[in-house]
C-alpha cells in the first residue's frame, strides 16, 4: 500500500462522498479493501474481496480503488482460496 513519506495512511479529501454498492474502497483506518455493500445510519458497512466477515466504516475513512488495483486485489483472494483449497 502507498502511503505519504510521513508514514501516515492516505486520508480521502474531506469532501463528502457517495460510494455505490459493489465499489471497491480501501478502509484506510482498518488497512482493509471490500466491496461496498450497504450505507445506513452514516457508516458503509464492506466486505472483502474473497468473502468473509463484513464491517462497517466511517466514510472519511475510505478511498475508492481503481479498476486495476481492484482487480488485482479480487485475483489474490481468489488465489489465496485456491491454495487453501476452498476452491
Amino acid at each position: 500500500m502507498d502511503s505519504p513519506t510521513n508514514g501516515q495512511a492516505e486520508r480521502p479529501p474531506s469532501r463528502k462522498q457517495t460510494l455505490s454498492k459493489s465499489t471497491v474502497a480501501r478502509d484506510v483506518a482498518r488497512g482493509r479493501v471490500g466491496k461496498v455493500m450497504d450505507y445506513q445510519h452514516g457508516r458503509y458497512y464492506l466486505r472483502p474481496i474473497g468473502g468473509g466477515r463484513e464491517w462497517s466504516a466511517e466514510p472519511r475513512d475510505l478511498v475508492p480503488l481503481p479498476l486495476s488495483e481492484a482487480l488485482r486485489d479480487s485475483v489474490a483472494a481468489v488465489t489465496r482460496q485456491h491454495r487453501r483449497g476452498d476452491l
